[in-house]
């Protein structure tokens, strides 16, 4: 598989449909979108490197939201 390919994309929303947060069509979306935002990086640095910066980047701000916003 090429990276960035479509069916990058499709595989990566699909395992977030069922886990992942969020969960259901949200997450899927919100994979997707990721997906075609990291492909697009990395076709466009020609490296990995800053899809991998701003996938730490996405789960810190995430592990923040989560362990920090009133229950």
């Amino acid at each position: 598989i090429e990276p960035g390919s479509k069916r990058d994309y499709d595989a990566f929303a699909a395992m977030h449909y069922r886990m992942g947060i969020p969960t259901k069509a949200t997450g899927a979306v919100l994979a997707f979108v990721w997906g075609l935002s990291a492909g697009w990086l990395v076709r466009k640095s020609d490296s990995v490197y800053p899809a991998y910066a701003m996938h730490f980047v996405l789960v810190l701000i995430l592990f923040l939201v989560m362990a920090f916003a009133p229950a």
